[in-house]
């Protein structure tokens, strides 16, 4: 399990880091000093040291992520979050997307689970959707969604359309999934934790379709 320590002086800061973390559903633990920092920590979040500098120990042993004041939310980590898993890259970062009145959305960063989230609008989707095709170090993106939902499907692939211009020369693969075909292969999930059609996505992120170009 990946979890990541703090040990920031500044509670402004701290409170976001510790929402950006709830929100990409990463566990985290309050540190109160350097010493005795548990064996199963990934990475170890710090502000200000003054004069208590992490030891070349502690940096072979942990990733110390130096974090400053501009830190305002969730999308401030997106470019860190490699970081937490002590890789400097991802090498795979797949979207999953089930269309509908609500849709299901979740990230996968080389097959960790990120960011389950449902959104009852499409323009609360597109928000993060954009900043992780910009932004996340990966190499290789994958979009998948799948393909039932009606007219949410269909206005989804159109925004898409739309704002594929805008985008980063980085280049993204979009999949659309046939949901008729899918095999519930969850194993690894929790079904009680997420709705339905976090779920789906879940499974529409772990399922192979037909690829489109824009």
């Amino acid at each position: 399990m990946i979890r990541v320590g703090l040990l920031i002086k500044n509670p402004k800061l701290k409170y976001a880091i510790m929402c950006s973390l709830n929100e990409y559903n990463i566990p985290f633990n309050e540190l109160s000093s350097l010493e005795n920092i548990p064996n199963d920590m990934n990475a170890i979040f710090v502000d200000t040291l003054d004069n208590t500098y992490p030891s070349a120990k502690l940096y072979k042993k942990f990733k110390i992520i130096s974090v400053a004041n501009d830190f305002v939310n969730q999308y401030s980590l997106l470019k860190m979050l490699p970081l937490i898993f002590k890789k400097d890259i991802f090498n795979e970062v797949i979207i999953g997307i089930d269309p509908g009145k609500t849709y299901g959305f979740i990230v996968l960063v080389d097959g960790h689970i990120l960011f389950p989230k449902q959104f009852t609008e499409l323009d609360f989707l597109i928000k993060p959707l954009f900043h992780f095709i910009e932004e996340i170090p990966t190499r290789t993106l994958i979009i998948r969604i799948g393909n039932g939902g009606g007219e949410y499907f269909e206005n989804l692939l159109s925004r898409l359309m739309e704002f594929s211009s805008k985008m980063s020369h980085r280049e993204i693969t979009v999949e659309i999934v046939d949901e008729s075909s899918l095999v519930n292969v969850a194993t690894n999930f929790n079904c009680n934790d997420f709705p339905d059609n976090i779920l789906s996505a879940y499974i529409i992120a772990l399922s192979r379709g037909k690829k489109i170009k824009f």
